[in-house]
């Protein structure tokens, strides 16, 4: 009998030891150090936001299937779909097809136009590899009810300021419109039945590179002559002129893309350029569409595109609508960020004292406080305290009390001074948030 309750625990402890410890694939661990950085990031961007005239939304991470579903195209693969008794569910593959639900309920209330913001998570069933991420966090601006294509130059104007926010200056945008790519393709020799097939080959150009784009056209039964015409036509990037003269532009259609330009240039957006293998492969754009690139990133840091037709799926009447979102994880990935590893700003050590009453008083005025919870000694305490990265540590003993004073210990230099309540409260409001 012994023998065998040995053998259980044994196999026990196996059991346990093989328990994966890593976050799924293509997901992330946010440590403190790495998590600060992060929430800093999207306070920047959210101030940038907001002086836009952006209001917050929120949306469950988790969707109808029925919500979902026919909304992306191809990309409706990458959706993680679940049953739950009777209900078909999805986790949300991007803000824009919630928003289009939640306004389709509410545009009563909500009015037109009506911005609003989004900084939530996303999930996609994507091969995880860098700069790609099965869950992902998402900074999304959307204008919706208004046809203007002021609102589609202003997202522009408003990202340009959130990237800069967080040090990323160095970028271009490559714009388009839905209706000037088809006009493209349609001069390249491509039926109609097959604009969207070659649409969404075309847009996997940054993944798979011109031959395996080339590859998957022809496999979808467009010619080698058409193929070799679209190649040699993408390479006209920023020159307008050159792509007007070559292929057949329907008068509205180059009547939009030139309004969008100007305004884009009376908010001030000036990086900018006009590339026609920007595609957006996603089946609900119809206007002008953009997205960034970056020197040394891989993929976009920030795309979007006017999506006409996407409410009208929930709402049954057409309601005009263009957005952007940010790949914050993606940029961060590549962003270098000064170390730190708490926002705690003091940590009180008592000396024979309960220092709990005092802690509260700091935190009431506040000033992020921390305490000795393990009834350590002061040389492990000031030890923690370093590790933590936290500047000041506040020592309470009798002699200091009795004086109405508190150690301060710089943490940095090794520094003490004995201050009052007041003067400690003071210099670390002073302190850099």
């Amino acid at each position: 009998m012994q023998n065998s309750n040995k053998t259980e625990v044994k196999k026990t402890k196996t059991s346990k030891s093989k328990v994966n410890l890593q976050p799924v694939r293509g997901t992330r661990d946010y440590l403190p150090e790495k998590q600060i950085f992060r929430e800093q990031a999207m306070e920047k961007i959210k101030r940038i936001f907001e002086k836009y005239g952006f209001v917050p939304m929120q949306t469950p991470a988790l969707e109808y299937a029925s919500v979902l579903g026919k909304k992306y195209g191809e990309e409706e693969k990458l959706i993680f779909k679940f049953k739950f008794g009777d209900e078909e569910l999805g986790l949300k593959y991007d803000q824009t097809v919630p928003t289009a639900r939640v306004y389709a309920a509410n545009r009563q209330t909500l009015g037109a136009p009506f911005k609003r913001y989004v900084l939530d998570r996303a999930w996609r069933g994507e091969r995880p590899q860098a700069g790609r991420l099965r869950e992902f966090l998402q900074c999304d601006i959307d204008t919706l009810g208004t046809y203007s294509l002021a609102a589609d130059a202003e997202l522009l104007a408003c990202a340009n300021e959130a990237l800069a926010a967080i040090g990323l200056t160095n970028f271009t945008w490559r714009i388009s419109t839905r209706a000037l790519a088809e006009n493209f393709l349609k001069s390249c020799g491509v039926a109609d039945v097959k604009l969207q097939a070659a649409m969404r080959a075309i847009d996997k150009l940054d993944k798979i590179g011109e031959e395996g784009v080339a590859k998957e056209l022809l496999e979808k039964g467009i010619g080698q002559a058409a193929v070799d015409t679209i190649f040699s036509l993408l390479k006209f990037k920023g020159d307008f002129d050159k792509i007007r003269s070559t292929i057949k532009i329907d008068p509205s259609v180059e009547d939009a893309l030139l309004k969008f330009i100007s305004y884009l240039d009376e908010f001030g957006v000036k990086n900018y350029t006009l590339d026609l293998s920007i595609i957006r492969g996603l089946d609900y754009y119809t206007g002008p569409i953009f997205e960034a690139k970056a020197p040394g990133f891989k993929g976009t840091i920030a795309a979007g595109g006017r999506y006409n037709h996407l409410i009208e799926l929930f709402s049954g009447v057409e309601i005009p609508a263009t957005g952007l979102t940010i790949g914050l994880d993606r940029i961060l990935e590549f962003l270098k960020f000064e170390s730190k590893k708490t926002k705690t700003a003091l940590y009180v050590v008592g000396i024979g004292k309960d220092v709990i009453p005092l802690v509260q008083k700091f935190r009431a005025e506040g000033i992020p406080t921390d305490l000795d919870l393990m009834a350590r000694g002061l040389k492990k305490n000031l030890d923690f305290a370093n590790k933590r990265g936290i500047p000041y540590v506040a020592i309470v003993g009798q002699e200091e009390l009795s004086k109405g004073k508190i150690k301060l210990k710089e943490m940095s230099t090794g520094k003490e001074e004995l201050l009052s309540f007041e003067q400690i409260v003071a210099k670390l409001r002073a302190l850099p948030q």
